[in-house]
């Protein structure tokens, strides 16, 4: 069906995640061997943890970095899909901070209070710390947070925002007493409000859809973090920052934190020559054992269906291209290069590791003879094999890897795939926009503190994230979204996990693990799915 307007203006951010892995390969002869990495208990944090009065002051970090940013605003659209969010985040701060298992906590340094204070509408009232301020010394307050709402609650469209979603779930944000405390009323329920009540942007910057869109495009946003960036070199490729001079908190221990852009081939090379201490790896081949830090990862691939047209609109044959599948060998694919425990995605709503996880998960079985018998049902047989095509976006030799591992696995069954590159800067235009496509493959991020986030994958059918050419039903997500108490969030996010599941319009593939080398005495950042860094915090453990 035709795209209205806002939907075809939101594009370019699903092409950003679709093109997301369009940057690189990984080396398809590296194998894992034995060895001492660290490797997280649960799978989510494996960064060597110390007090910090175990940290040594001083000393200069270097971390690899994928690109350089064509805006230092994570709240823009154009930073969709980047690693900026990474890149600011010993500048920038906010009222809670995303813990180990994927739950929150107040950052004190940032709030003195978040508190649910009704529930008929939700209500929640936020008490700043009124010692925090933005680099210019001027304090941190409501008016920030009323400015960024109005900002990215997606009604201006002057503002091309990352998402608006869950800031368009905000009925209002009505000041407290002082100027340091403030309520945010939600028009509905949502289980991730907690990322939905910090002042992200200065009141200034945000005020201005000029500023927003393009001041930040070749400088660093105000800072309200332990650091601020001092210099971009785009010649070097290097992004150099250093404590900031106005920062209430406990002094930071660096002295300076120095980001180097490169492919993570070329950062595992820096590594091993002694000029990074942080690099991102797509191998693990010729890193010492030891440094090497794994977690399980909060990118997950899958296969979408396009069940709005053609043969995918039968239920029963989407089941048998679902059953095809063998899920168990893609994970390999994906984790045997990195040395890595492989991790089929077991769930559409949570990750491993992630809290309600054990209970929402439903791991899934490779069946080709009731695949074979599915298809057969719905008349395809050898004299008439099922065709189905799956386009792929040209530039990345482990995307283009897993359409042809999907292509020979489903060719077991009798289904035939026509795999079709792309190139990138026609995708939107010839795949995205008209759907033109049977099946679609790609990488999602984690949906935190619940299944919020990822409604607008699966409905509206006018969602820009929804292409799967249907809307699932409205039902098991609202009663996700009604729910009191954790335990009856928990078991409504399991009978949602279960409809969508019987739908088959999407099937989970295989976790990404993520996978760092972390110079010894490092402590206190690295290899984590979920978790941020307490910035002020890390560096190089005193006694090495």
């Amino acid at each position: 069906m035709p795209r209205p307007p806002r939907t075809l203006l939101l594009l370019p951010l699903l092409l950003a995640l679709v093109l997301g892995g369009c940057t690189g390969g990984s080396d398809r002869d590296a194998r894992p061997r034995p060895s001492a990495t660290t490797e997280a208990r649960d799978g989510t944090t494996a960064w060597v943890r110390a007090d910090p009065s175990d940290v040594r002051r001083g000393g200069t970090l270097r971390i690899g970095l994928g690109s350089l940013p064509v805006t230092f605003n994570p709240l823009h659209a154009d930073a969709v899909g980047t690693d900026v969010e990474r890149l600011v985040g010993p500048t920038t701060g906010q009222v809670v901070r995303i813990t180990e298992d994927g739950g929150w906590e107040v950052d004190p340094d940032h709030a003195r209070e978040v508190e649910v204070v009704a529930d008929h509408p939700l209500t929640v009232a936020v008490r700043l710390n009124p010692d925090a301020v933005w680099d210019d010394g001027t304090p941190v307050t409501a008016a920030d947070m009323a400015a960024t709402w109005r900002a990215l609650r997606g009604t201006d469209e002057r503002y091309a925002v990352a998402s608006s979603d869950g800031w368009d779930a905000i009925a209002d944000v009505r000041p407290g007493r002082d100027r340091f405390g403030y309520t945010v009323r939600f028009a509905e329920r949502r289980g991730d409000w907690p990322l939905f009540v910090s002042p992200r942007l200065p009141a200034q910057v945000a005020a201005s859809p000029r500023a927003f869109n393009r001041t930040f495009r070749d400088r660093p946003l105000p800072s309200n973090g332990p650091f601020v960036t001092r210099d971009v070199d785009e010649d070097t490729g290097t992004i150099t920052q250093e404590p900031n001079p106005r920062w209430w908190g406990d002094p930071p221990r660096l002295r300076r934190i120095v980001w180097r852009v490169a492919e993570p081939s070329v950062q595992a090379e820096a590594y091993a020559a002694g000029e990074l201490d942080v690099a991102t790896l797509d191998t693990d081949r010729d890193v010492p054992a030891a440094q090497v830090q794994r977690t399980s990862g909060s990118q997950w691939s899958h296969l979408t269906m396009n069940a709005g047209r053609g043969p995918l609109r039968d239920v029963a044959v989407r089941r048998a291209v679902a059953l095809a599948l063998d899920r168990d060998a893609l994970a390999r694919d994906v984790a045997e290069p990195v040395g890595a425990e492989p991790r089929p995605a077991d769930s559409l709503l949570v990750l491993p590791g992630q809290r309600g996880y054990d209970a929402v998960a439903r791991p899934t079985t490779r069946d080709v003879d009731r695949a074979r018998r599915l298809l057969a049902q719905a008349g395809y047989t050898e004299t008439r094999p099922l065709r189905l095509s799956l386009p792929v976006a040209g530039g990345s030799d482990a995307l283009a890897a897993r359409a042809r591992a999907i292509r020979s696995q489903l060719a077991e069954v009798g289904v035939a795939v026509r795999l079709r590159t792309v190139a990138p800067d026609d995708f939107a235009a010839q795949v995205l926009v008209p759907l033109d496509f049977d099946l679609l493959t790609f990488s999602w991020g984690p949906s935190l503190l619940g299944p919020d986030a990822a409604r607008d994958r699966f409905l509206p059918v006018t969602s820009p994230a929804n292409v799967t050419g249907v809307a699932s039903s409205a039902a098991p997500w609202d009663a996700v979204r009604d729910a009191r108490s954790a335990r009856a969030r928990t078991a409504a996010t399991a009978r949602l996990e279960a409809a969508l599941r019987r739908e088959a319009v999407v099937v989970p593939l295989a976790v990404t693990p993520s996978v760092l080398a972390v110079r010894p005495g490092v402590v206190n950042v690295g290899a984590a799915s979920f978790e941020q860094p307490r910035w002020a915090t890390v560096g190089f453990r005193a006694d090495d």
